[in-house]
């Protein structure tokens, strides 16, 4: 007979494979008019059917079970998309690669035609990633990815110095204040929905039987 513990390989499924996707969710997420919310719904299938195939050998599986491993890879999921939003709003590193955040791409386009060496450019994308930080810890404690959220939650916009002049330039989430709340449980939700639309097959006996190595 399968052993009830083996659906916990469900959930590590579902991890290993959902932060990636997540990731990649924070960015489709800002799409205009909620179009990012199709993906939600989409790549949740692929998260739910990884979680069936790890899953498989446990069936039938309660349904208390599969619904908290469920909903808590749909919450590991969407917090990945959250923090791919922070972190594509300041920049970071990897690989030795520098991503550039939306941060620094909106204050370089208020330029628009002037030319920039590469070092004024490095500049100009560490004294905007220094400044971005350090205004989300001094207005939203703690500041970093938690400020991120009251500030997105909150406001969803900053003035950033232009750095080469004495003016500033508007940082603006194209999802802010209610919206973004709206967006991030709309998003949750459909995740959510789309997960347990194929994890809980996982509560019935299946064709030719649950295990693969009873």
């Amino acid at each position: 007979m399968p052993k009830p513990s083996r659906i916990g390989w469900s959930l590590i499924g579902g991890c290993a494979v959902g932060l990636p996707i997540g990731w990649l969710m924070g960015y489709l997420a800002l799409l205009p008019f909620f179009l990012g919310l199709f993906f939600f719904a989409l790549l949740g299938l692929v998260v739910g059917a990884v979680m069936f195939r790890f899953g498989r050998p446990a069936a039938p599986a309660p349904r208390p079970a599969l619904w908290l491993i469920g909903n808590a890879v749909a919450i590991v999921v969407c917090g990945a998309g959250l923090v791919g939003e922070y972190y594509g709003l300041v920049g970071y590193r990897v690989f030795g690669h520098e991503v550039e955040g939306d941060a620094y791409q909106a204050v370089r386009e208020s330029f628009r035609y002037r030319s920039f060496t590469q070092d004024e450019l490095a500049r100009l994308r560490g004294e905007t990633r220094r400044h971005t930080l350090a205004q989300l810890e001094a207005d939203y404690p703690p500041g970093g990815f938690v400020g991120y959220l009251r500030w997105a939650a909150s406001r969803g916009t900053m003035e950033c110095p232009r750095i080469f002049d004495d003016t500033t330039h508007t940082i603006l989430l194209r999802h802010r204040r209610v919206t973004w709340l709206i967006r991030v449980a709309l998003s949750l939700g459909l995740l959510s929905f789309s997960i347990m639309s194929q994890v809980l097959g996982l509560a019935g006996p299946l064709p030719g039987g649950g295990g693969l190595d009873e």
